[in-house]
């Protein structure tokens, strides 16, 4: 009896034994590294084979006292898009990022509460599917979280959308012919279904002025705007016009529509995005009327007088090239 008793003790004591020695030897995992960490693509729509670039942030919360050791992000590039790169000047820590796999991967080094934040802006080339699609932007630490020396490691962040916690997808879409967008890389026009007929009555272009800007074009039945301030000589359809998100340019940007519609007298009216501000700094003045022809110095592209339009007309169909300061609804009347 007291030789089992004492083989239970001595059992008894090396489990004991056994589960301290594990507990001394497993990693003691704290709290993760409080952090502020975003990407927000700069359009929500694109077209098939355009660009689109995303914001991509990261930076240590507030009061966090933990420090990173080593910071990591990557992302998968989705099916049939293409990683363009890092546009230039966009890098808070420039070359710490490869861009010359299929997908992106990023090495940012160590990161302390008084550094500043890591920014950059990744562009892609989209697919010719069209369809909704997210980018899961990972930074992640490697190691155990929170170890004595207040490094922070094993830490994930998942950068998927521009609000944390959630995810924004890009659509990548024709809007049926009467739509086309993307992040400009060159000045070469953007444009939707130009084809123009009875069951596409309008068609609208868009030189960017510059490139690395979102840029986009659509068409609305809806000229309710107009009506409203011109009645029934309204025609055609809205041409809605996205230039750098509202961006004024004082030369103004070319612009053309075409309209299934003989209309050699036509002039315009231009609703701004946001209202502009009256003689009293009051937000009152809703649109402009563009009205005077342009005209250009010698040896200039651009008019010297934007806004302004020229307008000519053949085989029924009116060709109108407007200059615009910013972004808005365009209507004919």
């Amino acid at each position: 009896m007291t030789r089992n008793r004492s083989t239970r003790t001595l059992a008894s004591l090396a489990v004991t034994l056994s589960l301290a020695l594990a507990a001394m030897a497993a990693p003691v995992l704290g709290a993760q590294a409080s952090a502020n960490f975003s990407s927000t693509a700069v359009m929500d729509a694109v077209s098939p084979s355009g660009f689109i670039a995303y914001d991509v942030s990261f930076d240590l919360a507030p009061g966090e006292t933990s420090n990173l050791s080593q910071l990591f992000m990557t992302a998968k590039t989705p099916t049939g898009w293409d990683l363009a790169g890092i546009e230039a000047g966009s890098e808070s820590r420039p070359g710490t990022c490869n861009t010359t796999g299929t997908d992106l991967a990023c090495t940012f080094g160590s990161m302390a509460q008084a550094d500043p934040a890591i920014t950059l802006r990744v562009v892609y080339q989209v697919g010719t599917t069209t369809g909704n699609t997210t980018i899961h932007f990972l930074f992640n630490t490697t190691g155990v979280s929170a170890d004595k020396k207040k490094n922070s490691h094993g830490d994930s962040y998942d950068a998927c959308g521009a609000v944390q916690g959630t995810c924004d997808s890009v659509s990548v879409t024709t809007g049926g012919g009467n739509f086309a967008g993307t992040y400009a890389q060159t000045t070469d026009p953007v444009f939707d279904n130009q084809s123009v007929n009875r069951n596409n009555p309008q068609a609208t272009k868009v030189t960017p002025p510059e490139v690395n800007i979102p840029v986009s074009v659509a068409e609305d039945g809806d000229i309710s705007d107009c009506t409203a301030v011109h009645g029934n000589s309204c025609f055609g359809q809205a041409s809605i016009i996205n230039v750098n998100d509202g961006t004024l340019y004082e030369n103004g940007f070319k612009v053309e529509i075409t309209y299934n519609a003989n209309k050699p007298g036509a002039t315009f009216i231009h609703f701004f995005d946001a209202p502009h501000l009256d003689g009293d700094g009051n937000p009152t003045i809703l649109y402009e009327e563009i009205s005077s022809t342009c005209t250009f110095d010698v040896g200039e592209s651009s008019p010297n007088n934007a806004p302004c339009k020229t307008v000519t007309t053949a085989n029924g169909k009116t060709f109108a090239t407007i200059y615009l300061l910013e972004n808005g609804k365009t209507f004919g009347h």
